[in-house]
């Protein structure tokens, strides 16, 4: 005991609250203006004053001006002509990418252009030499280039050894997604002044992608999630961001086609413009046909339907392709055995253009389209720019496929979002098919907009993203709690409590990123809470499980009547405990405390070790435990479940740790698992 005692000294403040992250977002809005004479050449001496910008019909102030020269345009004048000396700055964000006095105005004028390939095993070898002849013809000063997630270099050696990489890789067949988003920081360049910038940006844009890699499967069901994301990644660069996407295609159902409104908003107000190349080409005898499925013909060829529905769906993912380039301002290039063109169209974009920011009129946000329009009063001058945008969409008016997207999307962000403030639980236990994750989610009923007093009606999304494999676990719901005005009245003066939701999810052992997104349905507010997780194998001889602690309790018989039961590895004692996201407990109601020993020695099965409990309150130890209750039952795989049911009426208000002391494994070491626990004065009725 005394061990166990002084590894608790040593513990009492391992344990602590993760500090809440902000976003904050900023409203200028760039719109990049292409100005071309009669001959297609552009007009690189116009000014500001040249220029007049409306949105929606109404004239805008233009906060900032800047003539962006291609790197081949030899009439451009020097790059500090018509430039304002500082663009307005957002005094809450603080994006590296957006804060151009602390970027090389080389990389403010760059551009950044991002290659991603998606296609079979047949589409590797054209898709490789399509882009090893961009570089090798077109590669330019100020252009920057991203082969699938890797760093932007504009170093042709280091690209070309990205594509022999690519070529000898191994591609997913099957139509799957196929790049590689494992985005490292280029330490070449990190120790070189001029280029510390460029490697500063990348390793933000880094850790923003990171979390996207392995996710086929996901994106495979939610394809427009994925290009979103991408936008968000890439928005940390300035200047100019293009994407080109080689693909098998993309579906827009109608639910979809709400979310490009939002796609061509991010896109827009974050400069990143896709153009899209139908890697599935040209086949011989018709452009219905696949040529690594063609086995289907005879089938088709006796079944019009079929032909017909196969034709359909190709149209169906060209539209997609088309809609994601058009949206973005970009071009699709479709049913044309050369890929290449679409560099063809990304060149033509390359040129010079003048970039003019706003600060919109209206700062209202409906999700309705703003029309701009810019004009100039020198004749022969023709402008060529994105001619709107959308507004973020208000919760209220949000579809529910937009809805939806809200909350995959808020799990891809690194801030923590904390209009509503998540308490978080784990614990591991082992079930009948193998690691068991059991989590609690606690808000407080202040953060909640109940109807009435007596309702709240909120989405739970919740991830596990496997680091290893790149896998990732899902888990949506949508919950309705009733509350007894008289019970949510005194909840929403304690600051302990809580309402919470508990849950299971089935994981295979391994490192995890766990995160999980609450948003209230009535007002749109969320909150996210994160944390990385290791979750046992329960392989090794004497392997506990984690230490449950807490006053969550409920009979079984009372759940059997809503839900008829289902079993649960927190089953126990004729209760369904859950594990408790604040560990706060009101004096004179009972804690529980449960934890089981798997894999015992024959010689310890009869006759397994009783628990070794210690309550410790600061530095003096509890020395006689209030236990009510204590169970040793046979696990039946040859294991030992320990519970003890502790009443706190007798224990002065205060912070406890609860700990176990393992019983010694092979080696002769003993653990001790530890939970922290308050008590609180009882409330007055």
């Amino acid at each position: 005991m005394r061990k166990l005692l002084l590894i608790l000294a040593c513990v009492a403040a391992a344990l602590s609250a993760q500090d809440p992250v902000f976003r904050s977002e900023t409203a200028l809005i760039e719109v990049e203006v292409r100005a071309l004479d009669r001959q297609g050449r552009p007009i690189p001496d116009l000014k500001a004053e040249d220029f007049r910008l409306f949105e929606n019909g109404e004239p805008q102030p233009i906060r900032f001006f800047e003539y962006v020269a291609s790197p081949t345009d030899a009439d451009a004048p020097p790059a500090a002509v018509g430039v304002t000396p500082a663009r307005p700055a957002d005094p809450g964000d603080s994006n590296p990418g957006r804060a151009t006095g602390r970027s090389a105005a080389e990389l403010r004028n760059a551009a950044f252009l991002y290659i991603a390939a998606r296609g079979g095993p047949a589409d590797r070898v054209p898709i490789v030499a399509a882009i090893r002849k961009f570089l090798g013809e077109s590669l330019r000063p100020g252009l920057y280039v991203s082969l699938e997630g890797r760093p932007f270099t504009a170093d042709r050696a280091e690209l070309e050894i990205s594509l022999d990489e690519m070529l000898e890789s191994s591609w997913s067949g099957g139509g799957g997604a196929v790049d590689r988003l494992d985005v490292a920081l280029d330490q070449e360049t990190a120790g070189q002044a001029d280029w510390q910038a460029l490697a500063d940006l990348n390793s933000g844009f880094g850790s923003a992608v990171e979390e996207i890699a392995g996710r086929e499967e996901f994106y495979r069901r939610l394809a427009l999630y994925r290009y979103l994301d991408l936008i968000q990644a890439l928005s940390a660069f300035p200047g100019k961001k293009m994407v080109v996407l080689f693909s098998r295609g993309l579906t827009l159902d109608e639910e979809n086609l709400d979310i490009v409104n939002r796609f061509a908003s991010e896109a827009m107000r974050n400069r990143v413009v896709f153009y899209t190349a139908d890697v599935k080409r040209l086949t011989a005898g018709s452009s219905v046909y696949d040529a690594e499925e063609s086995a289907d013909i005879g089938a088709l060829m006796g079944d019009p339907t079929k032909v017909f529905n196969r034709q359909s769906t190709y149209q169906d993912e060209q539209d997609g392709l088309f809609e994601l380039a058009r949206a973005s301002g970009g071009k699709a290039i479709e049913n044309a055995n050369d890929l290449g063109l679409v560099f063809e169209a990304v060149e033509e974009d390359l040129g010079s253009y003048y970039l003019l920011g706003y600060y919109p009129q209206d700062a209202t946000e409906k999700g309705r389209f703003r029309k701009i329009k810019v004009e100039t009063e020198r004749s022969g001058v023709r402008l060529d720019y994105r001619k709107g945008y959308y507004e973020e969409q208000p919760f209220e008016r949000m579809t529910d496929a937009e809805k939806r997207l809200q909350l995959y999307q808020a799990l891809e962000f690194d801030s923590a979002y904390t209009d509503l403030a998540l308490t978080a639980a784990f614990e591991f236990f082992r079930g009948e098919n193998g690691p068991v994750l059991a989590y609690s989610l606690g808000l407080h009923p202040r953060d909640l907009d109940a109807k009435g007093g007596r309702k709240a009606s909120f989405a739970v999304v919740v991830q596990a993203m496997h680091r290893g494999e790149g896998k990732a676990a899902f888990e949506e719901r949508k919950l309705e709690l009733s509350v007894p005005p008289d019970a949510w009245k005194r909840m929403g003066s304690d600051p302990d409590a809580r309402l919470r939701y508990a849950s299971q999810m089935q994981l295979p052992p391994g490192d995890y990123d766990w995160k999980a997104v609450v948003r209230d349905e009535a007002t749109g507010k969320m909150g996210s809470y994160k944390a990385e997780l290791r979750i046992a194998g329960f392989e090794q001889p004497v392997q506990p499980s984690s230490l449950l602690v807490t006053a969550q309790a409920q009979p079984l018989a009372k759940r059997r009547k809503k839900d008829e039961g289902g079993g649960s590895v927190l089953d126990a004692a004729g209760y369904r405990l859950a594990p408790d996201s604040t560990r706060v407990v009101e004096r004179g109601l009972s804690v529980w405390a449960l934890y089981d020993l798997y894999n015992l020695p024959e010689g310890l099965r009869d006759k397994p070790p009783d628990a070794k409990l210690a309550l410790v309150r600061g530095s003096e130890r509890i020395a006689k435990l209030p236990i009510s209750e204590y169970q040793m039952t046979p696990l039946p795989d040859g294991g030992v479940r320990y519970l003890a049911r502790l009443e706190t009426r007798t224990l002065p208000p205060g912070e406890y740790i609860l700990a176990a002391m393992t019983p010694p494994r092979a080696d002769g070491k003993s653990g001790v698992i530890y939970r922290r626990l308050r008590i609180t004065p009882r409330a007055k009725k």
